[in-house]
C-alpha cells in the first residue's frame, strides 16, 4: 500500500472514530433534552397538558391536568380521555367529534364543561391539536386544557352589571322625559294663567273707562 493510501485509509478511519465518539454525545444531549421537556411539562400547573394516543387514550397526564381535575396521572393514564366531560356530552360523542375534527383540520379549540373527580363541572378552554409522522400519519393528539370557570363568571357577572346599568339609565331617562312633560304642562298652564289675568285687567280698565263717560 502507498503512503498516499496509508494516509487516504488513516484520514477515514479518524472521521468514522470521531463520528462514533461524537454519536453517544448527540444520544446523551437528546436525552437531556427529553428530561428538561419532561419537567417542564410536569412543573406547569395553570394548564392541563395531556398527550393521547390515536383512540383517545391518555399516554401523558401533567401537574396542572391532576391539579384541575383531581384525577392523578396514576388514576387516569391509559383511560380514555372522554372520562373527564360530562355524561351528556359522552352520550352526544363530542369527544370522538372533537378527535376526528383535529385529524381532520390539524386543530381544534373550543370551551367544554369537563367534571372534575369530585363531580364539580368547570368550564374549560380546550386545544386539541394532530401530531404526525413525515408521512402525515396521526401518531397522537396534544390536548391543552385551561379551567376558565373564573374568567367566565367574571364575565358574566360583568354582562349582569351592565344590562342592570342600562336598564336603569332607560328608567330615569322615562323619569327625565316625564318630568320634562310635566314641567311644559305647568308651563302652559302658568302661561294660560298670565294671559287671563292680562285680559282680566283689560276688561276691567274698559269698564272704568266706559263708567267714566256715562253722565
Amino acid at each position: 500500500m502507498s503512503e498516499k493510501q496509508t494516509s487516504g485509509v488513516h484520514t477515514q478511519h479518524a472521521r468514522h472514530s470521531e463520528e462514533f465518539s461524537r454519536a453517544p454525545s448527540i444520544e446523551g444531549e437528546l436525552a437531556r433534552s427529553e428530561t428538561r421537556f419532561r419537567l417542564l411539562v410536569e412543573a406547569v400547573e395553570d394548564y392541563a397538558l395531556v398527550m393521547l394516543d390515536p383512540d383517545g387514550h391518555i399516554l401523558c397526564w401533567n401537574a396542572g391536568a391532576a391539579r384541575i381535575t383531581g384525577y392523578s396521572a396514576e388514576h387516569m393514564i391509559g383511560q380514555h380521555f372522554a372520562a373527564f366531560y360530562s355524561d351528556e356530552d359522552r352520550r352526544a360523542g363530542r369527544p370522538e367529534r372533537e378527535m376526528k375534527a383535529a385529524a381532520d383540520d390539524g386543530r381544534w379549540e373550543g370551551e367544554v364543561a369537563q367534571r372534575c373527580k369530585d363531580g364539580r363541572l368547570f368550564i374549560a378552554h380546550v386545544v386539541i391539536t394532530a401530531v404526525r409522522d413525515d408521512a402525515g400519519k396521526v401518531l397522537a393528539f396534544a390536548n391543552v386544557t385551561q379551567d376558565i370557570t373564573d374568567r367566565k363568571r367574571a364575565e358574566e357577572e360583568v354582562h349582569r352589571l351592565n344590562h342592570s346599568l342600562s336598564e336603569r339609565l332607560n328608567d330615569l331617562q322615562d323619569k327625565i322625559h316625564q318630568l320634562e312633560q310635566f314641567e311644559e304642562a305647568v308651563i302652559g298652564r302658568e302661561f294660560k294663567m298670565m294671559e287671563l289675568e292680562k285680559l282680566t285687567e283689560q276688561l276691567r280698565e274698559e269698564l272704568r273707562e266706559l263708567k267714566a263717560r256715562l253722565p
